[in-house]
């Protein structure tokens, strides 16, 4: 009988020991949960932001577009403008300098230009 009391006491004992490691192996489960459930909220957030900057990023896109096109227009306008006047004789050519036709012409290229390098 004594082995026997031995041996139901040394399974008890390793039975504690087996609940008291399945404890901790779920306190240690519920903080992985945590740890998941707040890498899940913060990879929902990054993704948010980076959708938000994405959009941004097109709405940006859009407006350079509509005021390189508005620019454009502008200077097309001028330089009709320009025209018009040298054909009436309203505005006269300038000399060696590049007429003025020109010179608008190559700041609308290097504002366009410009434009498009900041992208």
């Amino acid at each position: 009988i004594g082995k026997l009391s031995a041996t139901i006491r040394e399974t008890e004992r390793k039975i504690q020991e087996r609940d008291e490691a399945a404890r901790q192996m779920e306190l240690e489960l519920a903080d992985a949960r945590r740890d998941v459930g707040g890498l899940i909220d913060e990879i929902t957030e990054t993704g948010r932001a980076v959708k938000e900057q994405e959009d941004a990023y097109w709405r940006l896109q859009e407006s350079q577009r509509k005021l390189a096109d508005e620019f454009d227009t502008q200077t097309f306008e001028r330089r009709h403008t320009i025209v018009e006047l040298e054909e009436v004789g309203a505005l006269e050519r300038p000399g060696p300098p590049a007429p003025l036709i020109d010179r608008l012409e190559g700041q609308a290229v290097e504002a366009r230009t410009c434009a498009r390098s900041v992208c």
